[in-house]
């Protein structure tokens, strides 16, 4: 039986050869039921990322991380703007040119994370840069006859000799508690609107 990985690897999307240098570093994979015809990358988007603020409010152990994570950048100076070393390694730069005309959102456009590198009907890419990570999260569809099968990644290039530290140093909060709290919550909404 395939993994997950060798699963998400053998669908035709543009992802895989565009981060072809970049490590996947995370994936989930979901399979919901029902839905109505149409669905986009966009619209599963906003399942994963569009109730940050109120899965944050639910869960004080979450709203808890966040800001401790944000204070630290702070401290630390993480998060400081350097648009020029984010504009020169941002992978919005090997986009081709029928990439860009595919895309329904311009390239490089601001998003919740970071911004877009491109978005097609069943793909979403977003990217962000600071002085820990240069990351990646996607957000890919496969319409089924009955369901969705929806996958999520993250993807991890180091920036610098803070990289595999600061990785090692979040990981267990992540996948403990982050993003099966994230997840859940994509299960809830889904049996709210689709289901």
């Amino acid at each position: 039986m395939l993994t997950d990985e060798q699963t998400f690897r053998q669908k035709p999307f543009r992802v895989h050869e565009l981060l072809a240098d970049v490590p996947l570093h995370d994936i989930w994979v979901f399979h919901l039921p029902g839905g109505k015809d149409g669905l986009t990358a966009a619209d599963f988007e906003i399942l994963v990322f569009g109730m940050m603020d109120e899965l944050q409010e639910r869960n004080p152990a979450v709203k808890g991380l966040f800001q401790l994570r944000f204070f630290l950048g702070r401290i630390f100076h993480w998060d400081d703007a350097q648009p020029q070393r984010d504009q020169a390694l941002s992978y919005v730069n090997r986009l081709t040119p029928a990439d860009r005309a595919r895309s329904r959102v311009e390239p490089g456009s601001k998003s919740e994370l970071g911004w877009v590198v491109y978005e097609f009907d069943n793909e979403w890419l977003t990217e962000f840069i600071n002085d820990t990570v240069q990351g990646f999260a996607f957000v890919g569809v496969d319409r089924q006859a009955n369901e969705y099968t929806l996958y999520f990644t993250i993807y991890v290039k180091p920036i610098s000799w803070i990289t595999p530290f600061y990785m090692a140093l979040i990981d267990p909060f992540r996948r403990i508690l982050i993003y099966p709290t994230m997840m859940r919550n994509v299960h809830q909404q889904w049996q709210q609107k689709y289901a």
